[in-house]
């Protein structure tokens, strides 16, 4: 196996994809930064080539509740459309024609599954690049179809360089509801219509 090293993943990601790093920010903080915010499910994930690196491409489209695809809470996209971030794992031939794997490990970079659904919070430089996911693994909140409330419900997700709650704060967590997409569509609408403090 050969390991490109964290620091040229963060060269290439930095120069070439216009991405962000793994930056752990509040919900507000993501709402405001966020270029589109989608509820999503994957229906694919591939590693790719990318100069002489790797980049992982997830095709996403956005779910269906009530017969109806959900807009995006901010910016519009297509109904399908390809989110991509640095690292992955490629299967090439050596010299001798042998398979090996080439890897590309970036620590904080998405986990998705194909079948998965999600909040994504997206991000790009410009219109024309491809979206990635605003602060990497921070920026997906799995979501999870409520049949009482006939709508996706997230999830609390803590990402994974984050300590472990503590059993009181755990407790306080399980017994508060998490929000339905169209009460959290209500918090977006809220949050970016907030007039702005410049720092």
């Amino acid at each position: 196996m050969r390991f490109i090293s964290f620091f040229v993943g963060l060269m290439l990601l930095s120069s070439s994809i216009s991405a962000t790093t793994f930056i752990i920010m509040t919900e507000e903080e993501k709402m405001e930064a966020a270029s589109a915010i989608c509820a999503v499910e994957v229906t694919a994930i591939r590693s790719e080539p990318f100069g002489s690196s790797i980049r992982t491409r997830a095709t996403v489209k956005r779910v269906t509740a009530n017969s109806q695809t959900i807009e995006c809470f901010k910016g519009s996209e297509n109904n399908e459309f390809d989110v991509i971030w640095p690292g992955g794992t490629l299967k090439i031939m050596d010299s001798k024609g042998k398979p090996i794997s080439k890897i590309a490990r970036i620590p904080g970079t998405p986990n998705l599954k194909v079948g998965q659904t999600a909040l994504l919070y997206l991000w790009r430089k410009d219109p024309t690049d491809y979206f990635t996911i605003l602060s990497w693994e921070n920026g997906v909140n799995p979501i999870k179809w409520d049949e009482r409330a006939k709508d996706f419900r997230l999830e609390f997700a803590s990402p994974s360089g984050l300590p472990k709650r503590t059993r009181a704060s755990r407790s306080k967590l399980a017994s508060t509801q998490a929000p339905t997409l169209s009460e959290f569509k209500q918090k977006v609408r809220a949050t970016l219509s907030r007039p702005q403090i410049r720092r």
